[in-house]
């Protein structure tokens, strides 16, 4: 299954080039009730890359539990997107996917036996677990931006 979601994980960037397709510079900064607009969704998976591979870091150095997700730095950063041309947060999260990527195709057996606990979720999570959180975690956030586009009223993208 490691293999399964690391392929998940592979097309995420191609993706959100498909979302991004013809949204317009507006559409892609606009909040809709409060909530992160089209870049920030998109750039904030860019920005949680570091966290998942500090994750992996956590399994190889045998922590008990996994390094803890900050969501004000997270809600500071998305911010930033704002900012950003389309492209840019594209090549961002494409550039800060491959480390975690390359440790998932590494991932020797003592490492895929490896378990920590993740304390958000109160579970033990083997490397296997955390491939799926990721990829789960980016589905919902690309399903965001599918759902932004909707209420923007753009054409629904392929």
């Amino acid at each position: 299954m490691l293999a399964d979601f690391a392929e998940r994980l592979r097309g995420t960037v191609h993706r959100l080039v498909l979302l991004l397709r013809g949204v317009g510079e507006t559409a892609l900064r606009t909040k809709v009730d409060g909530s992160w607009s089209i870049l920030q969704n998109a750039g904030h998976l860019g920005d949680v890359e570091e966290l998942w591979v500090q994750r992996i870091d956590d399994l190889r150095a045998g922590r008990a539990a996994y390094t803890p997700a900050d969501p004000e730095r997270f809600r500071s950063l998305a911010d930033a997107h704002q900012t950003r041309s389309a492209g840019d947060v594209v090549d961002y999260l494409a550039t800060r996917r491959a480390p975690l990527l390359d440790a998932l195709a590494c991932a020797d057996e003592s490492l895929q036996r490896s378990e920590a606990f993740h304390e958000r979720l109160r579970v033990p999570m083997r490397v296997v677990d955390l491939a799926q959180f990721v990829a789960e975690h980016d589905d919902n956030h690309l399903l965001r931006i599918r759902q932004l586009r909707h209420h923007l009223g753009l054409s629904a993208a392929d």
